[in-house]
């Protein structure tokens, strides 16, 4: 049986519904073929589909209940998913053995255990889910096996009475027909004979009068008084009248015989066309229960795509899942899952009294990236962090504000003047202290050789710049001192930025 799903398994459902309209049709036109004669030997078929109909409302209550079930399951996978990162999280907070005490050591444990349960309930809940969605396509596929055999009851019952009407019809006419050829036949010998009889009295009554007319002037001939002649011709006028009396009746009985062989005639030609018209009934019905099977192979196709659909959908709707949870940004008090939490998805130049200096943890959306700034308005030490990122160390406790930006990397939203640290593959002059300037046009980065002609160029030089991974750039010309600014004497700092110790 197909799987269906919503409006488009309700719609094909409702083609193979026609069928019975069509069947039904059939049955009047089948009762008309059927005569007292057959009542003995042949049962009379009646198509009814409240059965399939019925069974096809529960097919189709069964199909909601598995659409439900199928989307319990995909919460209960997101569900699984955020309970095993929680207590991952916990784990590594756990096993990280940084506390203050015994009594943290105890508390980190207790969430561990807590995690664990979750994540245990939240696998239990996930099986039950499954169970369910699993009993509802059991429970889904019997209701439409049960909708298809009540359909092929009825398709058996309308294609028995189809052939049985059919047969009939085609008997019919196959009677009718040879009965016209034995009607016109004896039709046509009829009107022959009669024909030769009409002509015969014809030709008999012709010499009849001739006689009659010979004999009566041979009698006048021999007539010797004019009483006698007027005698004979009284005789022969009545003898003559007499005969064509005789051959007017004979020719009226003859056309009376005529008229009869015409009549049945006529009969035998109405009675094939009355087959021809029962044949020609039977046909349509055999070709509308085709036409409704047609529908229904194709309302079975239409049912699969459904069914694929909603397949589909679940599997859609699990990937967006996990793509929303995958894309957020948050910022955990403690390790990841534990502790409050901070949406990290938007830039904030200060995360207020209640976050402030107690950042842990991080997890970066994917595709995206979020630095953190030691003190608010992005100013004092940073760190740009990556989707895969957990700890925040050498920041920990030490967020005020923090940027997040799209993409893989924090270099593309470099602009001309931003200052520039290699966290991770350093251009040549020492990563992670020396100090470089990006024009945000190229991937090429130039160096502060000192502090002065650094803050010629940026007085946040030392504050604001973007510790990045400097995979791909290349290193230009050492940044000369800007000519609008004074030119001090360079620093034997350690924090200078063309040192090796420094910012």
């Amino acid at each position: 049986m197909a799987r269906g799903g919503g409006s488009s398994g309700s719609g094909s459902m409702i083609f193979l519904f026609l069928i019975c309209l069509c069947l039904s049709l059939s049955t009047g036109v089948g009762a008309y073929f059927y005569t007292k004669e057959d009542e003995d030997t042949d049962k009379d078929l009646t198509v009814t589909d409240d059965d399939f109909k019925a069974k096809y409302q529960e097919a189709v209550a069964a199909l909601e209940v598995e659409k439900a079930t199928q989307q319990n399951v995909v919460v209960a996978k997101t569900i699984v998913q955020l309970a095993q990162e929680r207590l991952e999280a916990a784990r590594r907070d756990f096993e990280s053995g940084e506390y203050a005490n015994d009594g943290e050591k105890e508390a980190a444990r207790t969430r561990v255990f807590a995690a664990e349960s979750d994540a245990e309930a939240a696998l239990s809940n996930l099986a039950a889910a499954e169970t369910d969605s699993e009993r509802a396509a059991v429970n889904r596929q019997k209701a439409e096996d049960n909708a298809e055999s009540a359909l092929d009851v009825a398709i058996t019952e309308g294609e028995t009475l189809l052939k049985k009407a059919s047969d009939t019809a085609a008997a019919k006419l196959v009677t009718a027909e040879g009965n016209l050829a034995v009607a016109r036949t004896k039709a046509l010998e009829a009107i022959a004979t009669a024909q030769g009889e009409a002509d015969a009295a014809q030709i008999t009554a012709a010499q009849a009068q001739k006689k009659i007319r010979d004999d009566a002037t041979a009698l006048l001939d021999a007539a010797t008084t004019a009483a006698e002649t007027s005698r004979i011709k009284r005789e022969q006028a009545a003898a003559e009248r007499t005969a064509q009396i005789a051959l007017e009746t004979e020719l009226a009985a003859i056309e009376a015989r005529k008229v009869v062989a015409q009549a049945a005639l006529d009969k035998a030609i109405a009675d094939v066309a009355a087959a021809d018209a029962a044949a020609a009934a039977a046909l349509e019905v055999a070709n509308a229960a085709a036409a409704a099977e047609e529908a229904r192979l194709l309302g079975i196709a239409q049912a699969n795509a459904a069914a694929a659909a909603v397949v589909q959908a679940a599997a859609d709707a699990a990937t967006a899942a996990a793509a929303a949870l995958a894309a957020q940004s948050i910022g955990y008090q403690h390790g990841i899952g534990l502790g409050a939490q901070i949406s990290m998805d938007t830039s904030s130049p200060w995360v207020g009294g209640a976050f402030n200096d107690q950042l842990s943890a991080i997890k970066v959306g994917t595709g995206k990236w979020v630095r953190i700034f030691k003190h608010d308005q992005y100013v004092g030490a940073n760190r740009t962090f990556f989707a895969g990122d957990t700890g925040v160390d050498p920041m920990n406790d030490e967020m005020t504000s923090f940027e997040t930006g799209i993409g893989t990397h924090p270099a593309d939203t470099l602009v001309n003047g931003n200052a520039v640290k290699c966290l991770t593959n350093d251009i040549g002059k020492g990563q992670g202290s020396a100090v470089y300037r990006s024009d945000g046009q190229t991937r090429v980065l130039r160096h502060y050789p000192n502090s002065g002609i650094a803050g010629s160029w940026d007085s946040n030089w030392n504050s604001k710049f973007i510790e990045i991974d400097c995979q791909g750039f290349s290193l230009g010309a050492d940044m000369p001192h800007n000519g609008t600014a004074p030119a001090p004497s360079p620093s034997p700092s350690s924090n200078r930025p063309g040192g090796g110790g420094g910012q």
